[in-house]
């Protein structure tokens, strides 16, 4: 069972104050330097000056950053689902991140495991695209749509719909070291090429 909060200590309005910093906060927007008070693990102030007395502990962040928790929007994070996935939680120390997208390391056929096996054990708040080829990025470095079959347009809009809180969207990759002569398929290598391979990929693979 999850233990309470500790409450601050009498006399104490925060946990912890983190002093000194730019805070940067765009959804304010915020913009200076400032105090940060956290009490019970949340950002209980924003104030110009936050006395260290009126806090357990305190962070002098001066010369340093201070904002909400930052996003990648592009991180492998399937371990032992691709051979280029890494552990969330150690990436996250590395690069000052709290939530990552999982850019299509699994597709419909195992992307409960990346949601089951890795996101529900991380820290980590992490998100995710379904690569429309089946198996995602299992087979890497080998490429993950050689042939057609593999693009499974249903099950990866089933995947979708039944992942609502976990699942953004759908990943689909069309450079030309991804795409097998046998698909017939441009490359994604302009414009023009972008839009005639997602038409004839959505229209070859609905037919199969």
């Amino acid at each position: 069972m999850a233990k309470a909060p500790t409450p601050p200590e009498p006399g104490r309005r925060f946990d912890l104050v983190v002093k000194n910093g730019r805070v940067i906060d765009p959804s304010q927007p915020l913009d200076r330097i400032c105090d940060v008070g956290i009490r019970f693990g949340k950002i209980a102030a924003i104030e110009p000056a936050i006395a260290e007395s009126d806090a357990a502990g305190a962070i002098d962040a001066a010369g340093r950053l201070v904002t909400p928790g930052l996003i990648d929007l592009h991180a492998h994070v399937y371990p032992y689902g691709s051979a280029i996935g890494i552990p969330p939680d150690e990436l996250i120390a590395l690069q000052c991140t709290t939530t990552v997208v999982s850019p299509g390391d699994a597709g419909a056929n195992n992307i409960g495991g990346l949601r089951r096996f890795i996101a529900a054990a991380s820290r980590t708040r992490i998100y995710a695209f379904v690569h429309i080829a089946n198996h995602g990025l299992a087979g890497f470095p080998a490429s993950e749509l050689p042939i057609i079959d593999y693009a499974r347009v249903e099950a990866c809009a089933r995947a979708i719909a039944e992942n609502p809180d976990f699942v953004l969207g759908a990943k689909v990759r069309m450079s030309e070291n991804i795409l097998g002569d046998e698909i017939g398929i441009e490359p994604a290598s302009s414009r023009a090429g972008r839009r005639k391979s997602w038409s004839t990929l959505a229209a070859f693979a609905a037919s199969r």
